[in-house]
């Protein structure tokens, strides 16, 4: 399980839950880091709750057949999503 966190501050709370990698976002990039844990691997799910300013980054960590959910939006409202972006992931 990789997660993000704005702060650090939330840091504790999201590794007692199970949390294997914690990211945090206000000064590391999710999607390096990620691909680092991996080992450039894709993942096989992507939970966004940020929306416009992280979905095509989110995406872009999906691996074929994978699964992309987004539920939140607190970043703005996310435009219809080209399903383009899905078929050039595989």
């Amino acid at each position: 399980v990789i997660t993000t966190v704005s702060s650090s501050k939330k840091i504790p709370l999201v590794q007692s839950l199970g949390a294997d990698l914690v990211i945090q976002t206000d000064i590391e990039d999710f999607v390096q880091k990620t691909r680092d844990y991996t080992n450039g691997k894709d993942v096989d799910v992507v939970y966004d709750s940020i929306g416009l300013t992280t979905y095509e980054r989110s995406i872009s960590l999906v691996k074929p057949l994978g699964t992309f959910v987004l539920f939140g939006q607190s970043s703005g409202k996310v435009p219809p999503i080209d399903p383009m972006l899905f078929s050039k992931q595989g």
